[in-house]
């Protein structure tokens, strides 16, 4: 069931990714755009780099043995998994601290009659609700593991944490393809 929902997805995603790619403009979005010394501009770099090497590493070792082989991942696969993890985390943390701001919703960014801040406002919109969809799915696939390696929950709930972790990662592997476009 996972592995046909996971290839499901993945092909979905990145269908709108490709779909994406030659729709959105190449607009700043983020308020804070062009305002940053140049400290701040380094370490936005070095946490998009970051996370995109570590979203990648997670989602090919996370992903890999189960859509190819229908295995969880061993070995060097669930160590590299294991490695890139703490990464991802600083970087969703870091991005989490430096856009959050700039990638505020408000009811006018919904309304038609809204000033445009950028070119295209919907595409705006798409990408703070993407951004923001990759802070709000991190959590449950971050403390759904974190938890599950605590002795404090049985078998039953380390299996349930299991599969939290499992669909969530999935929905936000998806995100990160489509907005990554």
């Amino acid at each position: 069931m996972f592995r046909l929902a996971s290839l499901i997805g993945f092909a979905v995603a990145i269908l709108i990714a490709v779909v994406f790619k030659f729709v959105r403009g190449k607009d700043a979005c983020f308020s804070s755009a062009g305002k940053d010394n140049r400290f701040i501009g380094f370490v936005k770099i070095l946490v998009v780099v970051f996370g995109m090497l570590s979203s990648g590493a997670l989602i090919v070792t996370g992903f890999g043995n189960r859509l190819v082989f229908d295995g969880a991942p061993t070995g060097y696969m669930l160590m590299v998994h294991a490695i890139a993890a703490p990464v991802f985390m600083m970087c969703v943390a870091a991005a989490a601290v430096l856009w959050s701001d700039g990638a505020r919703l408000s009811m006018s960014d919904f309304s038609a009659d809204s000033p445009a801040v950028c070119e295209r406002p919907e595409v705006c919109v798409r990408k703070r609700i993407g951004f923001w969809a990759v802070l709000v799915l991190s959590l449950p696939v971050f403390f759904s593991i974190i938890l599950s390696m605590l002795p404090v929950f049985g078998t039953h709930m380390q299996d349930v944490l299991f599969e939290v972790h499992r669909w969530c990662a999935l929905l936000l592997a998806m995100v990160i393809i489509v907005e990554s476009s």
